[in-house]
């Protein structure tokens, strides 16, 4: 299994574990933390646990709500280049590329 996150340089960062045989992608799983290091759950996007902003809060769970069709799109097709981005959700995406390609780089060392 290797493990790839992307710089963290946005509102938080995604971690992407991959696990690989014969040098295939057999499964993926992605998730998004803030910079604390808190996993974007249920009230990524709430203050004090309130919603604040219904659309900031809408748009947070867009992002969160995708990560996992990320992954499951790479375990189904192995191919980064077969994963398509979700609109609403661009900033996971890229992080998502970003993680997933750091990943295949330690795969090769």
């Amino acid at each position: 299994m290797y493990e790839g996150e992307d710089d963290g340089s946005g509102a938080g960062y995604g971690v992407v574990n991959l696990t690989l045989k014969d040098n295939k992608i057999t499964a993926c799983e992605y998730n998004t933390y803030e910079l604390d290091g808190t996993l974007k759950d249920e009230n990524y996007g709430k203050k004090d646990g309130e919603v604040a902003n219904q659309d900031f809060y809408n748009r947070a769970q867009r992002a969160r709500l995708a990560c996992p069709k990320y992954a499951e799109q790479l375990a189904a097709t192995g191919d980064l280049k077969k994963v398509d981005g979700i609109s609403g959700a661009t900033i996971s995406y890229n992080e998502f590329k970003e993680a997933v390609t750091d990943a295949l780089n330690q795969a090769k060392n």
